[in-house]
């Protein structure tokens, strides 16, 4: 039983980290977009593009890491 919870914990880690990954892409995409051809004012473009990754971040860990199934 421990060990069963060790590979569920190890699975949720490397999910985390993976959908985190995933943020910092988006962050440098979209502070890339939002700089050169939207706002030119690099501070602007680096809030959206932070509210954006900490949002999405949040919502896919909410959905995919942090969400429990089992109940016991």
């Amino acid at each position: 039983m421990q060990q069963q919870q060790w590979r569920q914990r190890l699975k949720r880690f490397l999910k985390f980290n993976i959908i985190c990954l995933a943020g910092l892409v988006l962050n440098v995409l979209v502070l890339n977009v939002v700089f050169n051809f939207m706002v030119l004012n690099r501070y602007i473009a680096n809030l959206i593009a932070i509210a954006i990754a900490t949002i999405w971040n949040f919502w896919v860990n909410l959905k995919l890491s942090w969400h429990v199934t089992e109940v016991k």
